[in-house]
């Protein structure tokens, strides 16, 4: 070999923040560490790496036919793009592909259509891209400066005929959900009317149905509060009583019969009724792509109607709207027929028990720990205590499934609280208390827990049972949740006080939000060290354990898990990588959307991976399969991606760069690439394919997981009037094989690699005459590497064992398969990592180190309440068409892509034999 340099040469310039080089000195820099000796591959890698492509490729210039002509002669004259995923459209007419495409992804659609080079780069296709790059640049600034309604609604106003991805759509109508619901509700309304393929959006459309349930939930409390004061004799009329609940009627109707026709599509049935669909676990089983999110949102609209009911049954009310929810009501129940049952129906029961069905089959979909929550206090309040017991310890574990205590998702965190109170663990309730009341930052996060851990401590004393921490907790939630209300109160009324001023109110803003979390923290220290009083003391474990758990800590907080968006629950979220494409290299920060999800699955299932296949098993598949998508192993078991500074690796480099720069992901200020549409285009080295090694292992686990839970499911005593006392032997040997299977979690670290090697600098060995690598006296640093390996605990969630599983490296380090010392991780001279599949000028093979970094990147977890990701892939930054299985398995578009492979092998091939010779395969 000719010696190591890291998998994107320049990472040197921009991975260490304390050395970054700049300006001209870091383009000479990018130059002088991007040379390859062809022309061929600089036209790659150039475009110029540190300019974007408006200004290389004009009409003005003969620059892109140069380019495209050095192409055409190293082996890319043909398509070297790949279709990203199957069209909304289908198969079919091949315009009609190419059109939705367009209508659905703007100018990305059309740059990513199967083209040859020069399509791809003819000037008008440039300028639309350019076009439409400074429209959602635009677009992103006056979002971030508008903090008013009105702000917002002339937003709204200005992009309404421009397109923008669904994406930046789901970001204005996140923000303004957050000022005016019903505002949020029609604008969502307007913009899909007028945009289409927006429509087909998921997250947009769920954002728009907690909308509706919101502005209902909304109007329900204001009708409460009206008929309290008409009955106290304070204010309030009858008339402000029905025109409230006959609002909160219109938009339940709406939000269940707009959530059931979406759902009816994914099931493939007749969605022009979707009043006569009627959702059980096993129906939405049969759409395992359909998020638990959705189905939740049914259980949140029926169960705010109960509410609805109770009013109009107290006042005899009636109206359109009234009727149409009683005739919904009357559906699920099996009333026939619709709107004549009979009088004395109780529609608030059957409300709730409708709602507590839909959330149940929201939490069986995919047992993600969000759904499971109401459906737990839907029980409670149905009188179902054992169903409500059992469904809570399933509860807890999947709130360890989505990140357990380790979290830094508030809603994770807050359900684990309640079910810590629930359940009577003082000990989690201690641990997760800090936590929940510092990272609660609206009233509304935290009023629905203190009103059930309220209505708890009453059934709880009805019983004569200890309620002093979960009534401390009730009513220390409560307050914390009137002084955020009055928080928001306060930035609401200022921000309209300066809205003519917008740098005094942003300062104001700046100022009010310091004092208020001032003020929130010490009124949070204040509360935990009552609770320390109040409660019994937290055990200390034996200091063996103590060791045990700090060591598996230490572990983590030296790497990343993905467990936290792999939830059907979840929207997303995006791996920081301190990306360096917008200074030429191909290092993008990675997304993962539910379409990464929903593609994994589909991978497992097409691999024959099943919950009961052993972990040996898997990872045997999962390496053939990895190595096949991202080309890392040839035919005779040669990996020539492994040496990086070999013509491959430059070749692959300066690939991933020209598809960045054709993005423009620099303009953009976005390099974000969806995972799996790294893998369909089957270009990456470490980071995409350990980081890919990573998700499918976390959903290989999850499955198994909730395989046990689905088990345990089917053994929970029956509720609502069901006799079935169940077989509580069987849920909880379930659980405990769901435990055992969640003590292995994989993980990807960054690591130090060490060696007595001689290095010039970090990635290029020290050679002597004869192109050997020389022996060092002391051990150097030779190149960071980003790695998966699988974590074990024991029972008490002590570390017992660190095995590594890189997909990446096999031969040059023998990470394939390897138990490290995890006893070792906290030695100064790291983790021996055995014997380095390479032979120094004296003849020897180095041993090397693994010394582990904090992670260069930092997990940045979202939910439909966080983050406005959508629910298709990007790449560069811009969304593109959902990737799909045909885009990586069986299909039509896998002959595509096997094109594209070719050409790339190709381009490969000849610069190997032309200028690397054949030590390097």
């Amino acid at each position: 070999m000719k010696g190591i340099h890291h998998r994107d040469p320049r990472t040197k310039v921009v991975r260490d923040s304390t050395n970054v080089v700049g300006g001209q000195a870091r383009t000479e820099q990018l130059k002088k560490t991007t040379e390859v000796g062809t022309e061929g591959v600089k036209a790659l890698k150039g475009l110029d790496a540190a300019t974007e492509i408006g200004p290389v490729v004009t009409p003005t210039t003969n620059r892109a036919a140069q380019v495209i002509e050095l192409l055409k002669q190293n082996g890319l004259e043909g398509d070297v793009q790949t279709f990203l995923g199957r069209l909304r459209h289908g198969l079919g007419d091949v315009g009609a592909m190419r059109n939705g495409m367009v209508e659905a992804f703007g100018a990305s659609g059309d740059f990513l259509w199967v083209n040859s080079l020069a399509e791809m780069m003819e000037p008008s296709r440039v300028a639309l891209m350019k076009t439409q790059t400074e429209a959602i640049g635009a677009f992103g600034k006056d979002l971030a400066r508008a903090e008013s309604l009105d702000e917002l609604k002339a937003v709204a106003a200005k992009f309404e005929d421009t397109w923008l991805p669904a994406q930046s759509r789901n970001e204005l109508l996140l923000k303004m959900r957050n000022k005016d619901r019903g505002a949020a509700v029609a604008h969502y309304e307007a913009t899909a009317a007028r945009w289409p393929a927006y429509a087909q959006d998921d997250i947009g459309h769920e954002y728009y149905l907690v909308a509706l349930n919101k502005t209902a939930e909304a109007a329900v409390k204001k009708a409460n509060d009206a008929n309290k004061a008409l009955t106290r004799g304070t204010g309030g009329t009858k008339e402000q009583v029905e025109e409230l609940t006959r609002q909160a009627a219109a938009h339940l109707g709406k939000s269940i019969l707009e959530g059931k026709r979406h759902i009816a599509g994914h099931l493939g049935v007749d969605a022009k009724h979707p009043e006569r669909l009627r959702l059980t676990p096993e129906l939405v089983a049969k759409a395992p792509e359909l998020s638990d999110e959705r189905i939740a949102a049914l259980g949140k609209a029926f169960k705010v109607s109960m509410d609805v009911f109770k009013l109009g049954d107290q006042h005899q009310l009636s109206s359109p709207e009234l009727s149409s929810l009683k005739a919904l009501i009357e559906q699920e129940a099996g009333i026939k027929p619709a709107g004549k049952g009979p009088a004395n129906v109780d529609y608030a029961r059957e409300a709730l028990k409708a709602s507590t069905r839909y959330y149940e089959s929201a939490y069986a979909q995919d047992f993600g720990y969000y759904p499971a929550m109401p459906a737990i206090y839907n029980n409670i309040e149905l009188g179902n205590v054992d169903r409500a017991r059992e469904l809570a310890k399933m509860a807890i574990l999947s709130c360890q499934m989505a990140g357990g205590v380790e979290s830094t998702d508030f809603w994770v965190l807050v359900s684990q609280l309640e079910l810590a109170l629930i359940t009577g663990n003082d000990a989690l309730a201690h641990q997760l208390a800090p936590k929940v009341l510092s990272m609660a930052k609206e009233g509304w996060e935290v009023d629905t827990t203190a009103s059930w851990m309220k209505r708890l401590v009453e059934i709880r004393k009805e019983k004569g049972e200890d309620t002093t921490v979960i009534a401390f907790m009730a009513d220390k939630l409560g307050t914390r949740a009137n002084d955020l209300y009055a928080d928001s109160s306060a930035r609401d009324a200022l921000v309209a006080k300066h809205a003519n001023d917008p740098a005094i109110r942003d300062k104001a803003l700046e100022t009010l939000k310091k004092d208020q979390a001032e003020k929130g923290a010490a009124w949070c220290a204040a509360t935990l060290a009552e609770l320390a009083r109040i409660a019994p003391p937290v055990p200390t474990p034996p200091a063996e354990i103590a060791e045990g758990r700090a060591l598996a800590e230490a572990v983590r907080s030296k790497s990343i898990s993905t467990r936290a968006i792999t939830t059907s629950h979840s929207a997303g979220g995006r791996l920081r990588l301190v990306g360096n494409t917008r200074w030429g290299g191909q290092i993008p920060d990675i997304a993962m959307t539910r379409a990464t999800r929903t593609l994994g699955m589909a991978l497992l299932k097409e691999w024959g991976v099943t919950p009961k296949t052993s972990r040996e098993d898997f990872h045997r598949i999962l390496q053939t399969e990895v190595n096949r998508i991202f080309r890392l192993q040839t035919e005779t078991g040669a990996r020539p991606l492994e040496d990086l500074a070999g013509p491959e690796h430059k070749v692959l480099d300066a690939y991933d760069q020209l598809r960045f720069v054709m993005m423009m992901s620099k303009s953009l200020g976005d390099d974000a690439t969806e995972l799996m549409a790294l893998a369909q285009l089957g270009t990456g080295d470490c980071r995409p394919t350990n980081y890919t090694g990573l998700y499918l292992s976390t959903l290989f686990q999850r499955d198994a997981e909730a395989h046990y839970l689905r088990e345990a499911f089917q053994a929970l005593p029956g509720g609502d009037g069901d006799k079935n006392p169940g077989d509580l032997k069987k849920v909880d040997e379930n659980l405990a094989q769901a435990r055992e299977s969640m003590r292995w979690e994989p993980r990807v670290g960054t690591a130090k690699l060490m060696a007595p090697i001689k290095m010039k600098e970090p990635y290029v060995f020290d050679l002597d005459a004869n192109g050997k690598p020389q022996r060092s006296e002391k051990v150097e640093f030779v190149e960071n590497h980003t790695f998966l390996f699988w974590l074990q605990t024991d029972e008490n969630g002590a570390a017992t064992d660190l095995r590594a599983r890189d997909m990446f490296y096999h031969d040059l380090y023998p990470l394939k398969d390897q138990h490290l010392d995890i006893n070792a991780l906290g030695d100064a001279k790291g983790i021996p990592g055995g014997t380095m599949g390479l032979t120094l000028s004296d003849g020897s093979q180095p041993n090397f180190q693994i010394l582990f970094a904090g992670h260069s990147g930092s997990l940045v977890q979202s939910d439909p309440d966080k983050a406005a990701v959508s629910a298709g892939s990007f790449f560069a930054g811009r969304e593109v068409a959902t990737v799909t299985l045909a885009g990586l398995g069986a299909g039509e578009l896998n002959e595509q892509r096997r094109k594209v492979a070719e050409e790339f092998l190709t381009l490969r091939s000849q610069i190997l034999e032309q200028y690397g010779g054949p030590e390097h395969r």
